[in-house]
Formats: C-alpha cells, sequence, structure tokens
C-alpha cells in the first residue's frame, strides 16, 4: 500500500486526537528543556523585524511606552524624575550653559521670579478653586514683578491652569485678564 500526504495528515491527525495529552507533555518537557535556544532565536526574530521595519518598531515601542506610562502615572513621574537627575549629574556643563542660555534670553523674567523670591510673598492659596496644594506663582506682567496670581497645578490637568496658558498663548495674559478672574472669583 502506497501512503499518500493525505492518508499521512489524516493518520497524524487520528494519533494526535488519541495522544493529545501526551504530545502536550511532550512539547512542555521539550520547550523547558530548550528555553535559552527559543528565547535567543526571538530576540533574533525581532531584532531582525526591527531592523528591517525601523519606523513600524519606533511607532509600536512608543505606543507601547504611552500606554504604560497612562497605566502607571507615579512610576512613569518617578521615573522621570530619576532619569533627570541622573541626566544633570552627568551633564553639568550642559546644564549650566542652559541656565545661562535662559538668563540672557529672559532677563525681565529672572528680575521678577528674584524679586518674589526676594519679598518672601507666600502662596497662600489658588484664586480659583481654593485649593492649597502645588501651589505655582504665576507672574501676568513681568514688567509689574511684584504682582502675582497664585494657581493650582494638579498635573498640569486642572482647569484654571489650561485657561492660564491657553490666554498666555493667545495674548490674553494682560491685567485686565487677571482682574477679571479675580472679580469672577471674588478674591481680593
Amino acid at each position: 500500500m502506497v501512503w499518500t500526504k493525505q492518508d499521512q495528515k489524516e493518520c497524524a491527525a487520528r494519533w494526535y486526537r488519541n495522544n493529545r495529552e501526551r504530545h502536550d507533555a511532550n512539547v512542555k518537557k521539550w520547550k523547558e528543556a530548550h528555553k535559552d535556544e527559543l528565547r535567543a532565536q526571538g530576540r533574533v526574530k525581532s531584532a531582525k523585524w526591527r531592523k528591517n521595519n525601523p519606523e513600524k518598531a519606533r511607532e509600536s515601542s512608543r505606543l507601547r511606552s504611552a500606554k504604560w506610562r497612562k497605566n502607571n502615572p507615579e512610576k512613569s513621574r518617578e521615573s522621570r524624575r530619576k532619569c533627570g537627575i541622573k541626566w544633570r549629574k552627568a551633564n553639568p556643563e550642559k546644564v549650566y550653559t542652559t541656565f545661562v542660555k535662559w538668563k540672557k534670553k529672559n532677563p525681565e523674567k529672572r528680575r521678577a521670579h528674584n524679586l518674589v523670591f526676594k519679598a518672601k510673598i507666600p502662596a497662600l492659596e489658588c484664586i480659583v478653586c481654593g485649593s492649597h496644594e502645588t501651589l505655582e506663582r504665576h507672574h501676568p506682567d513681568y514688567s509689574k514683578p511684584l504682582e502675582i496670581v497664585v494657581l493650582c497645578n494638579k498635573g498640569k490637568d486642572s482647569c484654571h491652569f489650561k485657561e492660564h496658558k491657553y490666554a498666555k498663548k493667545h495674548g490674553l495674559h494682560s491685567m485686565r485678564w487677571w482682574n477679571r478672574y479675580i472679580k469672577k472669583h471674588e478674591v481680593v
């Protein structure tokens, strides 16, 4: 009798149906024995794929990272903070030159920040919601350095911080805009 390919497939399928548990156990043992080889092959395959598809690899990595950051905001924040500290320690000259450039580019801002710091103006509460946590002092007009507005900044998601950024972006950051805010919220 001559075995055709169809006969061989049917015989293998019948054997597999009758010996499924034995087959699965053998496969499991083999995979356990060759675990390191399989892992290395997987790494090689994925490395080849990344090399041949750099844009897709970069995009998938970016999406995976974004998903992880969204699901783990505290760990992400802490990780970025540690990386920043590590980078600043490793590159003090770059940190210094960046700061010097900022000082030269923004003398009015620096003067305003220094005056507020020296005057020790307290940031008591947010003018919008009255929060006492994560307060920031903002200068609506740097030419008037002692006129500051205190806003809270809860992860840059608070509505009034977004409104402040929006106003600054669209040139509404005059004292008139802040006065309207202060009157609206009855803050003296």
